[in-house]
C-alpha cells in the first residue's frame, strides 16, 4: 500500500484528476452492466409434446378408429434418435440409434 501512495504521490495534479476520473468509469459501467435488465428469450406458452404432435398430425387416422387407446397412439410414433458427432472422435457423422440409448453409445460407436 506505501508503493501505490508513494507512486500517486509523484503524479502530478492533472494525472491523479485523469486517474480518478478513469477509476470513477470503469466502476461505473461495471455497475451498469451488472444491473442492466437483461432481455429473456421469448419461448412458447407451450410446447407440445411428441405424443401430442403425433396424434395432431395423424388427427385422421385416430378420428377413423374410435378404439385405438391413447397408448396405442403414443407408441406408434418413430422412436429413432439421430445423434450428430463430432469433434474428436475417429469416425464423425450422423449416427441412428433407439431412444433409449445415451450419449456413450453415440461416443463409442464414433470412436471415442
Amino acid at each position: 500500500m506505501e508503493k501505490i501512495k508513494m507512486w500517486w504521490s509523484l503524479l502530478s495534479e492533472r494525472q491523479r484528476w485523469y486517474g480518478l476520473l478513469v477509476i470513477v468509469g470503469v466502476l461505473g459501467m461495471g455497475g451498469w452492466w451488472l444491473t442492466r435488465p437483461v432481455a429473456n428469450p421469448a419461448f412458447p406458452a407451450s410446447v407440445p409434446s411428441a405424443t401430442q404432435a403425433s396424434a395432431t398430425s395423424r388427427a385422421g387416422q385416430v378420428a377413423t378408429s374410435p378404439t385405438a387407446s391413447s397408448s396405442q397412439v403414443a407408441s406408434s410414433h418413430d422412436e429413432r434418435v439421430f445423434v450428430d458427432v463430432q469433434g474428436a472422435v475417429k469416425h464423425p457423422g450422423l449416427y441412428q440409434f433407439s431412444s433409449t440409448m445415451r450419449i456413450a453409445d453415440a461416443l463409442k460407436a464414433a470412436g471415442d
